[in-house]
């Protein structure tokens, strides 16, 4: 039995409408200072659904096998650009909207799937 793509672009849009938390992609920009000096800046993306888990873990990645640790992980969904130096905000919960300073996590690894892709953070430290 062969699975169409209009058949997986329903079953993809169908999990993306389970996510019950809403995000933003923080994209990394150089700018430069009075002293043109270089200094790290992010550009906030707009609000998406996203699939938040608080739940730690590990995952081993790559051909040696590296065990990498995470904090939580965040679906998303697979048209969403994302890159190892960029940021993830997370704004709400259960769609509720954070009463506290969002939390930011920085991106540990990118799993893709036919659902999207699932992404282990690390707590981003400022």
């Amino acid at each position: 039995m062969t699975i169409t793509s209009t058949e997986v672009s329903s079953l993809r849009s169908d999990f993306e409408w389970t996510f019950n938390d809403q995000c933003q992609i923080l994209v990394p920009t150089i700018t430069y200072d009075a002293l043109n000096q270089p200094t790290n800046s992010y550009v906030t993306g707009t609000a998406q659904s996203c699939g938040f888990d608080a739940t730690g873990g590990t995952k081993r990645m790559g051909a040696d096998i590296t065990i990498q640790q995470y904090d939580a992980q965040v679906r998303l969904a697979s048209s969403t650009i994302v890159g190892k130096t960029y940021l993830v905000m997370i704004t709400q919960r259960f769609g509720v909207v954070a009463g506290y300073v969002p939390q930011v996590f920085s991106i540990e690894n990118i799993s893709y799937g036919i659902s999207g892709q699932l992404i282990g953070l690390k707590l981003y430290e400022y």
